[in-house]
């Protein structure tokens, strides 16, 4: 099965490694064809990036679109656009990538040898980071592989036509009336997985061991750091390390979450004590302390911020403060 590489996504500084390491996985025949899809007023820069990284015009294309008129939630719509305008026109395997983020294609290269019969069943291939245990039906729409007809299935022509104030607004009424955020079918990710699997016949019910057998069924989840995943947004994308477990609120007025992604070794693409090795490194990464280090850049501060959080340090302040005298 001939393998197609899609890069999508609006231009960085990053993106020219990724370009680089794309015209390198060409050359060294780990994928048979390359194109990347941008926005037309990137295009002459994509150009630029290949012939950088000395790559052949004749088997990198660059595709250009324009922008969306309802980007939806998170900018689903947006993504859905430039995926579907980088899909080849017959059937490949494709290996869909963010121009912010890259992966090792030999690693890839030797997973995807014992993988591509279920992802010629339908499956996608994606991995851990950011495919959620505490929101269902939720896996990673954002490094990907699978058939240009899977994919094609699971990014809807013409997008969603629901606004992003749609949904945080129908997101911060469930909050109010205290639902689960693991049951919201808002999250872009799991509104795209529930409708490819809607389309595949199977019964949506809404319950956890439901979306995990569904998870189960229709992806191949793998560990970031079995293919080297990096992200531009985490570390400068200088080290194959991506979130694991944190806390977010993805919106003002939403829910505080507290962030969990599976293990893959819940799924049998690794052991567990490969999950245990990435679990292990990750907190180190990305624990309350280094988080909020990098936010504030100094000690003090980071010390402070922390403080500021602790339920007991705001209960010691606050005694603190009702034993201080008053001021005549």
């Amino acid at each position: 099965m001939r393998k197609h590489l899609l890069i999508h996504g609006p231009l960085s500084s990053y993106s020219s490694k990724v370009v680089a390491l794309g015209v390198k996985a060409l050359n060294t025949h780990l994928v048979d064809s390359v194109t990347i899809s941008t926005y037309s007023t990137d295009v002459d820069k994509a150009h630029q990036l290949v012939a950088s990284a000395n790559g052949s015009p004749a088997s990198i294309q660059v595709k250009g679109a324009k922008d969306v008129k309802n980007p939806g939630f998170a900018n689903i719509n947006r993504q859905i656009n430039l995926v579907r305008e980088g899909l080849p026109d017959t059937e490949a395997l494709v290996i869909k990538l963010r121009t912010d983020q890259t992966v090792n294609f030999l690693r890839l290269d030797r997973i995807l040898g014992d993988k591509t019969q279920k992802l010629m069943e339908g499956a996608i291939l994606t991995t851990n980071c950011f495919t959620r245990l505490d929101r269902g039906y939720h896996p990673s729409d954002m490094f990907m592989v699978g058939l240009a007809s899977s994919l094609r299935l699971y990014f809807p022509e013409g997008g969603f036509r629901e606004t992003e104030l749609d949904d945080v607004l129908a997101i911060r009424a469930s909050v109010e009336n205290q639902q689960d955020s693991f049951t919201l079918d808002q999250w872009p990710e799991a509104r795209l997985f529930r409708r490819f699997i809607a389309t595949k016949g199977w019964q949506v019910t809404g319950t956890r061991n439901d979306s995990f057998d569904a998870l189960r069924r229709w992806c191949v989840i793998i560990d970031a750091r079995q293919v080297g995943m990096r992200w531009e947004k985490f570390l400068g994308g200088n080290l194959p390390l991506v979130p694991y477990r944190f806390t977010m609120e993805p919106f003002a007025g939403g829910p505080m979450e507290e962030a969990r992604c599976y293990r893959a070794s819940a799924f049998g693409t690794c052991s567990e004590r490969y999950s245990d090795m990435t679990e292990m490194l990750t907190g180190l990464m990305w624990n309350r302390i280094t988080l909020a280090y990098r936010r504030h850049g100094n000690l003090p501060n980071t010390f402070k911020a922390i403080a500021r959080k602790s339920r007991i340090a705001r209960r010691v302040h606050g005694t603190l403060l009702r034993l201080r005298p008053r001021r005549t």
